[in-house]
């Protein structure tokens, strides 16, 4: 047999033997209590900037949307409401826009920060009910899900339910597992600063607190 013949045989090989290293390397820090924290936050930073970086050069022809142009407007004065929408997002935009640029990619910056956190969010719901392999398969899929990424470019009120709306169920999971008055508290808490309605709001503590209830009996 040539060596011509061979050599490409081997590259396969040493290309599959650096793949299941890789794979294994992931598996390894994914898994391990001690690291697994950290590297999902790590991960979600890379999809952040990766994102950003994507959503600077795909839209570069693109004017600012205009609810981004909102919520900047909003940030400029902290309030307790702006008109249609509770104060949150306006809040995260003016907090954000302080520290960074008034540029398109702080604006997508933005918007991948909103979606990662939330990634990070759901990994802490995911241990609850599945292990570490499996909570971290659940946030790279996630993480593919279209309004994690290229369609999460513009933040707006309803991006910006990924920051309370995730909080939230893991509030209401460590509150059913604590039954604690400081656990009840972080619950409570969670709610009125998210969603736009306050008969939402009421209606959703008054289901949990049922439910609770009920499963104490």
């Amino acid at each position: 047999m040539s060596t011509a013949s061979t050599l490409p045989a081997a590259r396969r090989t040493k290309r599959k033997l650096t793949i299941r290293r890789i794979a294994a390397w992931i598996a390894s820090r994914a898994t391990d209590p001690r690291t697994s924290l950290w590297f999902v936050i790590g991960f979600a930073l890379v999809h952040a900037v990766l994102w950003t970086l994507i959503l600077v050069k795909l839209k570069a022809a693109q004017d600012i949307h205009m609810d981004v142009a909102e919520a900047y407007a909003w940030g400029q004065r902290f309030l307790l409401g702006y008109g249609k929408h509770p104060p949150l997002s306006g809040w995260i935009a003016g907090v954000w826009f302080r520290i960074f640029p008034v540029t398109n990619w702080s604006t997508y910056a933005l918007a991948m920060t909103t979606v990662s956190f939330a990634l990070v969010v759901c990994w802490l719901i995911a241990l609850r009910v599945v292990d570490r392999r499996r909570a971290f398969f659940m946030v790279v899929m996630l993480a593919l899900y279209p309004i994690f990424n290229f369609k999460g470019f513009k933040y707006n009120a309803d991006l910006a339910q990924l920051v309370p709306l995730p909080l939230l169920v893991l509030a209401y999971l460590n509150a059913f597992e604590k039954r604690s008055f400081k656990s009840g508290l972080w619950l409570g808490s969670r709610r009125p600063s998210g969603l736009r309605k306050t008969t939402i709001t009421l209606n959703s503590l008054a289901h949990r607190t049922t439910w609770l209830r009920s499963d104490l009996r």
